[in-house]
């Protein structure tokens, strides 16, 4: 039946399978049969109103609703089956409008009872048959703790729009399961919904866990206004992996819509910050890796774990800037270079460096090639002139307890305070006090490591 119906070729679905002994093969049948408008069934429904599953029997009752037979919607508020009831209730209320108060009450037992088959049942109906009086049930249902019943009221949402919908479906994004429905329920409230996507993605006061999964929402409309709140999104300030679903969000959009113009002016500053955060990894890591290891003290487990975090952040740093290449120069050469460079064999990452100075923009070429060399040691840096000279472990560490990144402000504080570097000790007082409080605990044990004075 599913083969046929993605073919679109339901007609051929014959009636009688309602008669088939399968519960699950009966109650697909008549969605499908229901979904495609088909009347040759109309005979059999009657019969499948005394099924002894209350499923089917609420599934023939929601045919009756569309049929518009009242007096088979009547009798089934005496059903003994609560899911019979409960579609039975959206039939009549669907009929009634606005203003009856005893169905409205009977709607509000369902909605904030605790039996899930009616919850289930009172959405299942309110998506076959939606109407405006439904929009004050279906938040409700949406704050239900059966994730079925929260499935089934995204799927009614999609079928009855309405603006008082979008903030439980932008909230449900932060649900793994649901996410896929919520997209398309989202896309069904057209601009409405992308403008309050666009809302939530630039606030910063809503969770993360929601915020992360908007990027893909928004491309999900496949339009040029979902491309322009996408491509201006990368010009705010944001944690590496909501800015990583960002740029993977407009990736998704340009392979689906090719031809699709993004503005360059927000991906080439997008592409400058990344280049930027790529040379300060590579400058840092270095300095606290080599001759400077051994000048003070050796390496400790701070210093060993601070240097992997920044070459990992480098590596994601490397990334962006390839992600934004090929936003800005399309070409299945930069990603297939970048692949090459990740590889683990040596001979393959060199393979991938030629190809990325082949097809690096020449406006990156310079900047990006050096990280890639010394990230990937592919040894195809030419020596210097002079010596590098690079920063000392204060100046190091100052640097990442004013950034951006918790992780690494964590580890130079306490880094700091491992080598009692008093001068760092302004930084670390404004950590311990306004820093996220694991970030803070660490500076403040930093601070208490530190000697007196102030050298």
């Amino acid at each position: 039946m599913d083969l046929l119906a993605e073919q679109s070729r339901v007609g051929l679905i014959p009636a009688l399978i309602l008669f088939h002994p399968s519960a699950e093969v009966v109650l697909r049948a008549l969605e499908l049969f229901s979904s495609a408008r088909r009347e040759d069934y109309d005979a059999i429904v009657p019969r499948l109103r005394s099924h002894p599953d209350p499923r089917i029997r609420a599934a023939a009752l929601r045919a009756a609703a569309a049929a518009d037979e009242p007096g088979k919607l009547l009798d089934a508020m005496g059903d003994p089956s609560p899911i019979v009831r409960a579609t039975a209730l959206v039939g009549l209320a669907a009929r009634a409008g606005a203003g009856d108060g005893e169905l409205e009450r009977q709607f509000r037992d369902v909605v904030e009872g605790s039996s899930a088959e009616a919850q289930l049942a009172l959405a299942q109906a309110i998506r076959a048959r939606p109407a405006p009086v439904f929009e004050g049930a279906l938040p409700g249902l949406a704050r239900s703790p059966h994730l079925e019943v929260r499935r089934e009221t995204v799927r009614a949402m999609s079928a009855l729009t309405s603006e008082t919908f979008l903030a439980p479906l932008v909230a449900l994004l932060a649900e793994q399961t649901l996410r896929a429905d919520v997209r398309r329920a989202l896309v069904a409230h057209g601009q409405p919904a992308l403008r309050s996507l666009a809302r939530t993605l630039a606030d910063e006061s809503q969770p993360q866990s929601v915020r992360r999964h908007v990027p893909k929402a928004i491309a999900a409309f496949r339009s040029e206004a979902a491309a322009s709140e996408l491509t201006e999104a990368l010009a705010r300030r944001q944690d590496g992996l909501l800015r990583f679903s960002v740029l993977s969000a407009l990736g998704s959009l340009r392979r689906d819509r090719p031809g699709l113009a993004l503005d360059p002016v927000p991906l080439g500053r997008a592409l400058e910050g990344a280049l930027a955060d790529s040379e300060a990894l590579m400058r840092a890591r270095r300095a606290l890796g080599g001759a400077r290891r051994a000048e003070v003290g050796g390496e400790t487990p701070a210093r060993e774990a601070l240097a992997a975090l920044l070459r990992h952040k480098q590596q994601h740093a490397v990334e962006r800037c390839f992600r934004l290449l090929n936003l800005l120069h399309p070409s299945e050469d930069i990603l297939r270079a970048y692949r090459a460079l990740e590889s683990e064999a040596g001979d393959v990452r060199s393979r991938g460096r030629e190809l990325a100075e082949h097809v690096i923009a020449p406006e990156a070429r310079p900047r990006l090639l050096p990280v890639i060399d010394d990230l990937y040691e592919t040894g195809s840096a030419p020596e210097p002139d002079e010596p590098e000279k690079l920063p000392d472990d204060g100046e190091v560490l100052r640097d990442l307890l004013e950034g951006s990144s918790d992780s690494l402000a964590a580890l130079a504080a306490y880094h700091a305070g491992e080598l009692g570097l008093t001068r760092l000790r302004p930084q670390l007082t404004r950590l311990r006090d306004a820093a996220p409080p694991p970030v803070a605990e660490v500076a403040a044990q930093a601070l208490d490591a530190l000697p007196a004075g102030t050298g």
